[in-house]
């Protein structure tokens, strides 16, 4: 990802932290130049991040998967900047975001302990109110379930943080484009003006 320094980000802390409250992400491969939108669980230890996720085993793309180099990118809110509200008129329409990408490289998770253990972990993430009705669903029907997923797992072993938030412009200006953001009643705009004024 092209990233001009001033928008870079590189605080491991902060990474994380966005990565974990945009956790909805697309897992891109290069081979085939195909991604799939897929929630992802950030694990952390003390030496390494690992994500870990499933999809259909009917996706084309799990049939790649194992062994190859991947992106997965994590989106941001997002807000288009008018011209008008900088001070300075001499000025192009821009658009603030942020967006982490990670890489590393993909490994199955096989085995249905460790499968019906990701698929906990997941709803324990995401979804904790299911967890007891998921077991009390018949073996036979979790069986077949998942019978048609693949998990697996990805150590990042490289990543990417643009947090392009117009800290290039004046403080009056990024104030000016925060109070608008705000004022929009657009959730990305309102989400971005929350972003911008965590590094003022």
């Amino acid at each position: 990802m092209f990233i001009p320094e001033e928008f870079r980000e590189n605080n491991p802390e902060t990474l994380l932290a966005f990565m974990r409250s945009h956790p909805f992400a697309v897992l891109v491969t290069g081979s085939t130049l195909m991604g799939t939108h897929l929630p992802f669980i950030i694990n952390t230890t003390s030496d390494k991040i690992t994500l870990t996720s499933h999809m259909a085993l009917s996706n084309p793309q799990a049939k790649i998967l194992d062994g190859q180099r991947v992106m997965v990118i994590f989106s941001g809110p997002h807000a288009y900047i008018a011209p008008s509200l900088y001070a300075n008129k001499v000025q192009v329409p821009t658009w603030n975001y942020v967006a982490v990408h990670a890489y590393g490289t993909a490994k199955l998770i096989e085995g249905q302990e460790a499968q019906i253990a990701l698929m906990e972990r997941t709803f324990t993430e995401f979804g904790p109110e299911y967890v007891g009705q998921w077991r009390t669903l018949p073996n036979q029907y979790r069986d077949a379930l998942l019978q048609h997923i693949q998990a697996f797992e990805i150590e990042v072993i490289e990543w990417q943080g643009q947090f392009k938030l117009n800290q290039n412009k004046p403080q009056s200006d990024r104030a000016n484009i925060i109070a608008s953001l705000e004022a929009s009643g657009d959730a990305y705009a309102i989400e971005t003006a929350v972003y911008m004024r965590h590094i003022d």
